[in-house]
């Protein structure tokens, strides 16, 4: 077994952001420029887009209840309505769950994010 060329381990002490410090830092503006690209903040779309449809169940769920308690008030004026009434009255609680439960999550989910950040 061949033992490694001490040369070719290249150690070299970094400070405590994990950039090269030292006279032996070589490169040390690219990893500057590369530590503050990556601390850049960027927006995940697909994070914005369940943001927005949690906001949206929430508030098509209110909706929805509002809309049937309205109409259970104004009293049985025809038959027709009754059946969309009920479907309304019926789904308000889930679709208001289901908002609830996205916001949530999506909560913890940039509580972990923050939390692994900022180790």
């Amino acid at each position: 077994m061949a033992q490694i060329d001490g040369d070719r381990l290249n150690f070299r002490e970094v400070d405590q952001d994990g950039n090269p410090a030292g006279d032996g830092a070589v490169g040390q503006a690219d990893s500057a420029s590369e530590s503050t690209r990556t601390a850049s903040f960027t927006i995940n779309p697909f994070i914005v887009a369940l943001w927005l449809a949690s906001a949206g169940l929430i508030v098509a769920g209110f909706g929805m209840f509002l809309g049937a308690q309205n109409a259970a008030m104004a009293g049985p004026n025809s038959s027709d309505s009754m059946p969309l009434n009920y479907l309304w009255m019926s789904f308000a609680p889930n679709v208001l769950l289901a908002g609830v439960l996205t916001s949530a999550g999506l909560l913890f989910w940039h509580a972990a994010q923050w939390q692994r950040h900022a180790k």
